[in-house]
Parts: C-alpha cells; sequence; structure tokens
C-alpha cells in the first residue's frame, strides 16, 4: 500500500537524530465527522488528540488536508471548510507533536456539499405565437443561483387550457383563437410568457432540400415552408421536427431542422405542422476518412509519453508525459525529431498541454503534485523550442528557473 504524499512530506520533516519514542496520540476526533454544506458555505472544524487511554495529548498541532475532489471545496490551516461545488469532500486532520519524532495521526470528516436551491428556470425558445391545432415540446432547465444546472422536476401550467393546453412534459397544444399565460416552474423559481393563438390558414408544408445524400458528420440544413390557398408564406409556422433510420442507424435533428448523422445509412426527416407534415430522405454514407500511416522517425524517451500536440508553425511539437514533465521537440526533419527542451513540474502527470491559435501562449495541465496543489501551469511559447512558464506566479514548485520548473 503506498503512502500518500502529504504522509510522506510530514515524515521528512521530523528530525532524522531523534529516536523514535513511543506514540503518544492513539486517535484524532474531526467534529463535525460528518456534515452537510451547501455551495458557498463554510464550516469551522475542530480536531482533537488522544492517547490511548482517552485522555487529551496537550501540544499537539494539526495539519489539514482534503481529498476526493479539487472544485468541491477547500480547507485552510484552520480547518475552515469552504464549499465550492456539489460533490463529496473528504477533511483529514494530521496530528503530530512539535519537536518529537512520531507517527502522524489521522482524523477524517466528511463533507456533503449539496446545491444550491433553483432560481431560475431557462427555456431555449419561447413562441408568443402559434397556429390553431400545432404542437410544441419545450425543454426546461433549472439553474441555482450560481448557474449550477439543477435536475429538479418542473411543473408546466396554462392560465387559458382552452387556447394553449400543456402537459407535465412541456408539450403545448394550441387549441383555440386567443391568448394564454404559460408558466413553467421548479420550486420557488418562475418563467412565464403569452403565447397568442392565431387562426391557421396553412393549406400546403414542404421541405427542401427533399431528398439528400451525405456522409457522416455532415450537417444538412432543411427550410420548412409553410403557404395559405393563395400560396403565401405563413410566417407563424413552426414545425415540430423527428428522424428516424430506415433500417438501423442513429441521426439526430434540431428544433431549426439541422440534421446529422453519427452513423451511414437511410434516414426519413419529418417535420409536423398539426395534421400536416413534409418528409424528406437523407442517404448517408461513411466517411472514410482513414489512410494509412508511415512511420518516419522515432524519438526515445524517459518517461512513457501522453499526448502530442503540434506548434501552428508546423516545425515543433510538445509532448506531454505519464510523469512530471512536457517535452519541446524540433521536427523540421521529421525523419531526426530531437529534443530541444522541457518544463518540469511538481506532479506525477502532465496530461495535456496545447498552444493559443497564434502560437505564442499556451497550457499545460497537471496532477498528483506533492503540495496536493493541482491544475494548470501558462506557458510562453514566442521560442517554440524553448516553452516557458509565464512567471513564478504560475508554477508552484519551490522553483521556477528559465525554462524549467522544478
Amino acid at each position: 500500500m503506498l503512502m500518500p504524499c502529504w504522509l510522506v512530506l510530514l515524515a521528512a520533516q521530523q528530525p532524522a537524530q531523534q529516536p523514535l519514542l513511543p506514540q503518544p496520540i492513539a486517535r484524532v476526533d474531526v467534529r463535525p465527522a460528518a456534515y452537510a454544506l451547501k455551495v458557498g458555505d463554510t464550516l469551522r472544524l475542530n480536531a482533537a488528540a488522544y492517547d490511548s487511554a482517552g485522555k487529551p495529548v496537550d501540544g499537539a498541532v494539526f495539519a489539514w488536508f482534503t481529498s476526493g475532489g479539487f472544485f468541491e471545496g477547500r480547507v485552510d490551516s484552520t480547518g475552515l471548510v469552504s464549499a465550492g461545488a456539489t460533490g463529496t469532500l473528504n477533511v483529514s486532520a494530521v496530528a503530530r507533536i512539535p519537536g518529537r519524532q512520531i507517527k502522524p495521526t489521522i482524523g477524517m470528516a466528511r463533507i456533503t456539499v449539496l446545491p444550491l436551491p433553483a432560481a431560475k428556470v431557462v427555456i431555449a425558445s419561447k413562441p408568443t405565437r402559434m397556429l390553431v391545432g400545432t404542437s410544441l415540446v419545450l425543454a426546461a432547465e433549472p439553474y441555482a443561483a450560481n448557474d449550477d444546472r439543477r435536475y429538479d422536476p418542473v411543473a408546466w401550467k396554462s392560465t387559458r387550457p382552452t387556447v394553449v393546453d400543456v402537459n407535465p412534459f412541456g408539450r403545448l397544444s394550441a387549441r383555440s383563437p386567443g391568448q394564454a399565460t404559460v408558466s413553467v416552474s421548479s420550486g420557488t423559481a418562475t418563467d412565464r410568457w403569452t403565447i397568442t393563438v392565431v387562426p391557421n390558414t396553412v393549406t400546403r408544408v414542404a421541405l427542401a432540400p427533399g431528398d439528400a445524400a451525405v456522409r457522416t458528420g455532415d450537417v444538412v440544413r432543411f427550410a420548412f415552408t409553410a403557404t395559405d390557398a393563395a400560396h403565401r408564406p405563413v410566417s407563424d409556422a413552426r414545425p415540430e421536427w423527428s428522424v428516424a433510420p430506415v433500417g438501423g442507424g442513429y441521426a439526430a435533428v434540431d428544433d431549426e431542422g439541422a440534421f446529422v448523422a453519427n452513423e451511414a445509412g437511410s434516414y426519413r426527416v419529418v417535420a409536423a405542422l398539426g395534421s400536416r407534415t413534409a418528409e424528406a430522405f437523407v442517404r448517408v454514407a461513411p466517411r472514410n476518412i482513414t489512410r494509412p500511416s508511415t512511420i518516419v522517425g522515432r524519438l526515445p524517451l524517459k518517461l512513457p509519453a501522453a499526448e502530442l500536440w503540434l506548434h501552428p508553425d508546423g516545425k515543433h511539437a510538445y509532448i506531454s508525459t505519464i510523469g512530471d514533465r512536457i517535452y519541446a521537440v524540433d521536427i523540421a526533419d521529421p525523419s531526426r525529431p530531437a529534443i530541444t527542451d522541457s518544463v518540469v513540474v511538481d506532479a506525477r502527470i502532465v496530461n495535456d498541454v496545447m498552444t493559443t491559435e497564434d502560437g505564442k501562449f499556451g497550457v499545460m495541465t497537471r496532477e498528483g503534485a506533492s503540495t496536493r496543489k493541482n491544475g494548470i501551469v501558462i506557458l510562453s511559447f514566442e521560442d517554440p523550442a524553448h516553452p516557458k512558464p509565464m512567471s513564478p506566479a504560475a508554477c508552484t514548485a519551490p522553483t521556477c528557473i528559465a525554462a524549467t520548473c522544478t
């Protein structure tokens, strides 16, 4: 079983010349041991050390750490917990006695971070006019005051169901001419608006293009038209879109008629306006973008490689590692790649590295730091062969020298 990095560091900080004494601390109690906070709230934890007889240990000091998530919250050196995002935060209090070489003893508390209640309900597109006999399905999403997405149930209501009826799933049905106010609520959050229902004069509907042939991933934007008996466009016509495979396959169409298929096959796209429908068919072929690759050069590395990012100049590349660094590589001659520099950080894994579009700046992400301070390091790529941390503030390790952060 591997010892956590912070325990290793605590042990390393003890004076090596002192003999190991009997363990004076048998347990550490953290109070409260379990608690629930809302996002943005704080809680003061208290720790106490006891010996094997259950008596308090005088002179014990505590170091506080968190685990289980980075965004969920943090704890400061005094045991003050600040809740950041929904989730679970495990807080550890590590006890030691200054000046004595003892085994660190740990107490734990489990903090559950609860979301804030719904403060608003967002509807992507709210119709203000509908034709008699037509229907639409709306999606409502509750959000907390800090813009965290909520997943509470929503309730729909219409002030005049004989004009606009709405079911529990957000399906609006225009019944007769007139006006009605539709509302949707989640907890105490409510949104409402007025819909005017007008007579339906549509006699013909159509889709363009009628048929299409594309490849997987291509987008087909269908245009829906509705006209009356005099062939004049009816502007308030808003159809319901659907798509189904002819056989097997998967595709989607949005509320604006944009179609895209993930799998090859034939698909039927339907736009329905009340009892009238228009349809189109799309034949989708495989994209077939694969091509053979050829190895033209090799580059031995001391650490396992993770990801590769090409600089916009096409002459340099950067390799992240399952380790503490990224490599800068000269690929002007692909058959002879050469390491030109590296950026070393306090980490066990460097997940990603990428540059901005102009190639002047970039970022690398890291985790597994000995200080438990993970995150990103901002880099300058003005010299593509020698990336550098932007400033010592961006490098949380003890020293930051030139292009190497150690």
